[in-house]
């Protein structure tokens, strides 16, 4: 929580110094979850995406975060602006795919498994 604190003024701060801080706050999520505490492990993924909201990595990472603590849509909204933010982005499509599987939706978890599959090497 001191982190996330913190990282509420950081907006004016260097790259490099605001980067430390957010990969900080990442760190403090597995911990976190490793204590059962997954509902806090969102946190500190949400302060760091408010501070870098173009990294569609930190986006994903939301989404697992969110994911964990049974936050389905929260999360699923996170791995598609992933996917939006980054095409590219293996870890968003996924998440999302794993997350419409795991709701039935068949449809959707094919077509975010294939775009997965495109993304890694075989």
């Amino acid at each position: 929580l001191l982190l996330a604190g913190c990282l509420a003024g950081t907006a004016g701060l260097a790259a490099p110094l605001r980067a430390q801080l957010v990969q900080e706050a990442l760190a403090a999520a597995p911990a976190c979850r490793a204590l059962g505490a997954t509902r806090s492990a969102v946190a500190p993924c949400r302060d760091a995406v408010r501070h870098e909201p173009t990294d569609a990595g930190l986006r994903a990472r939301l989404g697992d975060a969110l994911a964990a603590a049974g936050d389905e849509d929260g999360a699923l909204g996170a791995y598609r602006e992933a996917i939006r933010l980054a095409p590219d982005s293996a870890a968003g499509w996924f998440g999302a795919a794993r997350l419409y599987d795991r709701r039935g939706n068949r449809r959707e978890a094919l077509r975010h498994y294939q775009g997965y599959a495109r993304l890694t090497p075989t």
